[in-house]
């Protein structure tokens, strides 16, 4: 059976190692209830290796679509990735395995008005910048809001037409001062506040009381807004 909520955009080998990943769009039908972000159409840049996200990253071999994250726990065991791979990302990979989904065409956009209108998260799981900007664009020229991030900014094969909708995910304010150099704006994660002039603190964390959602926010949008960079305290 095919899911009618998701289509694959794009297919080939990941920009970090060579090995074969996939991007996979989501929540074309039906609304996303994450209420940190709101109402986002979803990425998931997933292994096509037929093996499940979780076992990936258990294996390292999540390196193809998460590259040098510093969040990977095969790196740190102690170290945990916000996102809980064994959860959503799973659901998708389990459709794309059994090729539940269709290859996005032009009778999907023209029959999901949702894609039009519903803003985008760039590597729902999985680093943006492990796909190729022609497999971004193919959603991306159809999106007029959208959130992003990478930890490849720095990486040799970092395609800088991505900085119009990825943040810079940094640690430390050196990292941030080098990203600026790239005419990047920075997501940075600290383990206590300590925001510069520079700086908001993310509406939608604790430490700012959650006053907004990510589409209502829409700070996190690379070089497409002017505003300042985002700091938050690991969670």
């Amino acid at each position: 059976m095919i899911n009618k909520n998701g289509a694959i955009i794009w297919a080939g080998p990941s920009l970090i190692d060579g090995s074969p990943i996939a991007l996979i769009l989501t929540g074309i039908k039906y609304p996303s209830h994450n209420l940190k972000t709101g109402d986002e159409l979803q990425t998931w840049i997933i292994p096509d290796n037929g093996v499940s996200p979780q076992d990936n990253i258990n294996n390292g071999n999540d390196y193809s679509v998460c590259g040098n994250c510093v969040h990977r726990p095969y790196l740190k065991p102690k170290q945990h990735c916000y996102v809980k791979a064994w959860q959503a990302a799973h659901k998708v990979w389990q459709c794309y395995d059994r090729n539940g989904y269709e290859k996005l065409n032009n009778k999907i956009i023209e029959n999901n008005p949702r894609i039009k209108f519903t803003p985008l998260r760039l590597g729902s799981y999985g680093d943006p910048a492990a796909v190729p900007y022609i497999g971004w664009y193919r959603i991306l020229k159809h999106i007029k809001k959208f959130t992003g991030y990478t930890h490849q900014w720095d990486q040799k094969f970092y395609n800088p037409k991505l900085s119009k909708y990825c943040m810079a995910s940094v640690e430390s304010l050196k990292e941030a001062k080098k990203a600026i150099s790239k005419n990047m704006r920075y997501f940075r994660v600290t383990d206590k506040l300590d925001r510069n002039k520079k700086e908001l603190i993310c509406p939608a964390s604790k430490e700012a009381g959650r006053k907004l959602n990510c589409i209502n926010c829409n700070a996190c949008n690379g070089t497409a807004s002017t505003r300042r960079n985002v700091v938050i305290v690991a969670h």
